[in-house]
């Protein structure tokens, strides 16, 4: 309850490091934040995701996901992100990877906000 009023979403993103290829499961908050419709597949979430990322940033991404290891660790990405009707945004997902799979895929659970002109790097 508290995520939702401070317009945090939650969501699961599973890469397989073999195909290169994703899924992302989102909750309300993270489909009102991305502008993601319910008629779409976990995998077409994740590329309509990804393909809106700034290019600089998608790259970043794309690497941190095919060199993670099962390890489990936490980490945080900032990104600018072309929101279909505001525009581009700051968003910031934090989460932590798990359960690396046999068939190549990894697990990062977390959460994403969009970042306002208040919020510091430090926070």
């Amino acid at each position: 309850a508290i995520l939702s009023k401070i317009g945090t979403g939650v969501w699961t993103l599973q890469y397989n490091q073999n195909d290169n290829s994703g899924k992302i499961y989102c909750d309300d908050i993270s489909r009102q934040l991305f502008a993601i419709g319910t008629d779409l597949s976990p995998a077409q979430c994740f590329d309509y995701v990804m393909n809106r990322m700034d290019e600089k940033d998608l790259s970043y991404a794309l690497e941190l996901l095919r060199t993670a290891n099962d390890a489990e660790h936490v980490e945080q990405l900032e990104f600018t992100w072309d929101h279909p009707t505001a525009g581009n945004m700051q968003m910031r997902i934090t989460g932590k990877f798990s359960k690396g799979n046999a068939d190549g895929s990894l697990v990062f659970e977390g959460f994403v906000h969009a970042r306002s002109s208040q919020d510091t790097l430090d926070d």
